[in-house]
Formats: structure tokens, C-alpha cells, sequence
């Protein structure tokens, strides 16, 4: 009976293995059919989440050249990878979708700039201090577009009032000192 379990288990792990990796398509992305595919591609949307992938892509290329010593083309994938999350942030803008109430493709592009952010400053440890300027430009690019994305997401946060401060006062009052 015990043995009976372990068998049906095990074949489930393996069938649940299988359909994984066949419904995924077990391939990956290459950077030829991810750019004839955007070029192809009329849906906003989906068309900023393939740049996102293709970004990921340059990004992790990015990585690899700079992990084997080769700093300047680490600088223009970098340049490159800008380049394509800013395609992405346009593709989006100029839909003219409201991103607050349809987030669809903002949330994907936000994560995406928040995740680069991190994944380039942990570039910047491994790097050395004098290579580290390309990295720092490309950051503040995606800072920039990070902040646009969340005010396309949370457009009611720009302008929210500012809380008041535990003390404020009325208008005309004066503050009472307890020293000259």
C-alpha cells in the first residue's frame, strides 16, 4: 500500500515535470525573434511586455560582458538595454491608456525597472569604481522612468494633500514659548 503511494507520487511528479516544461515550450528567448516579434505586434501591451523581456535579455547580457571583464561592450548592451525599457515606457504612454484603472503591461514595466534597479546596483558592487558611470547614468534613466510609471499607476499620489503636522496651528495664532 505504502509502496503504491510512492509510485503514484512519483509518477506525478514526473507527468507535472513533462507538461511543465511542454506547455512552457522549454525554449528560450533570443533576441532576433523577440525583436521581429515587437515589430509585428499592434497591441500596446503586449508589445511593451515583449520589449520587457527583450530587455531582461540585453540586461543579462549586459551582466555577462561586464562578469567577463569586457567593460565597454557591458556600457553599450547597457545603452542598448535603456533604450529599450525607455521603447517600452513610450509603447505604453502613447496608447493612451489609463494606467490607474487598466494596469495592464504598467505593473509588468514597473516590476520590470524596479527588479533592473536592483539587479544594476548589484552590478555596481562587482564592478569596479571607475567602470561604474555607464551603470549609474542607466540608473537614473530607469529612477526616472520608474517614478513616471507610478505616477501613471497612482496618478491620485502627486496630488494628494500633504498631512498636516501634529502641530500645526491656525492661521494668525501664535506659538506659545515656554523660553524668551
Amino acid at each position: 500500500m505504502l509502496r503504491s503511494r510512492w509510485i503514484t507520487a512519483l509518477l506525478i511528479c514526473f507527468c507535472g515535470a513533462f507538461l511543465t516544461t511542454t506547455l512552457c515550450g522549454g525554449k528560450r528567448d533570443n533576441e532576433e525573434d523577440l525583436k521581429t516579434h515587437i515589430q509585428s505586434e499592434h497591441n500596446p501591451v503586449k508589445k511593451a511586455k515583449i520589449q520587457i523581456r527583450l530587455a531582461k535579455l540585453q540586461l543579462n547580457q549586459a551582466e555577462a560582458s561586464y562578469n567577463q571583464g569586457q567593460t565597454e561592450q557591458g556600457a553599450a548592451l547597457l545603452g542598448v538595454y535603456a533604450s529599450t525599457m525607455q521603447d517600452a515606457w513610450e509603447a505604453l504612454r502613447q496608447s493612451g491608456r489609463n494606467g490607474a484603472r487598466q494596469p495592464q503591461g504598467f505593473k509588468e514595466l514597473e516590476l520590470a525597472l524596479r527588479e533592473g534597479t536592483r539587479r544594476l546596483e548589484d552590478l555596481k558592487h562587482r564592478i569596479s569604481y571607475y567602470d561604474r558611470e555607464p551603470v549609474d547614468k542607466v540608473q537614473q534613466t530607469l529612477a526616472s522612468e520608474h517614478n513616471a510609471v507610478l505616477k501613471a499607476l497612482f496618478p491620485t499620489l502627486e496630488s494628494a494633500p500633504k498631512p498636516k503636522s501634529k502641530h500645526s496651528q491656525a492661521p494668525g495664532a501664535t506659538s506659545w514659548r515656554p523660553w524668551p
